[in-house]
């Protein structure tokens, strides 16, 4: 989202960035020319709340087009969007494996309807890759309007930049292959499967 936010044509595009809360590590990168609004969410008994607040914002501030991240902000977003009766184009993106993040979550079932609801009421649902699309259609059985598969951004720059640097590592001499895996230590994330999958006898 920041690069996002970094990259946006100011001539075509006038930003506002809308939180849950005002926290977090990145907040301190957001450009200085974005307007932050936070909804005040503190826990889940405040999504009530956050529903109604986010749909007055919509409301008063009539946008073009919303853009949503994640599954429960996803949700939250259609659901004020709605509530708003404006009739808002909502693009909401969606970059998990959702088969395989459900079945963690508490009451799967109930997530599941959720997430079909209302991602049919999306715009466009957007995934970073065509697997994760094609796991919505058919795994989840998400029934969108339209689904459009955009990479996620990367700064080559700074790509390039790290990669002059040489890197420390506890296995620098070692003559065994170096295996690096990128993503969150949490089962959706598959970090298991290279392991399971290589032959260490």
């Amino acid at each position: 989202m920041l690069l996002l936010l970094r990259h946006l044509d100011r001539d075509r595009f006038d930003p506002t960035l809308c939180l849950f809360a005002r926290e977090g590590p990145f907040l301190d990168h957001v450009p200085a020319d974005i307007p932050v609004v936070a909804l005040g969410k503190e826990t889940r008994w405040d999504t009530p709340a956050v529903l109604g607040r986010l749909a007055s914002l919509i409301r008063r501030t009539r946008p073009d087009v919303i853009l949503s991240k994640l599954v429960f902000t996803n949700e939250v977003t259609v659901m004020a969007n709605r509530l708003s009766l404006t009739r808002t184009p909502l693009l909401i993106v969606e970059e998990a494996v959702q088969s395989m993040e459900l079945p963690t979550l508490n009451r799967p079932k109930f997530r599941r309807a959720l997430l079909r609801w209302a991602y049919r009421r999306a715009t466009s649902v957007v995934a970073p890759s065509p697997c994760v699309a094609a796991d919505l259609r058919k795994e989840v059985a998400v029934r969108a309007r339209r689904f459009d598969v955009i990479p996620n951004m990367v700064e080559l720059a700074a790509i390039r930049t790290a990669g002059e640097e040489r890197p420390e590592h506890p296995f620098s001499g070692s003559d065994l292959p170096l295996v690096v895996t990128m993503g969150r230590l949490s089962p959706e994330k598959g970090q298991a499967e290279p392991l399971q999958s290589a032959d260490l006898g």
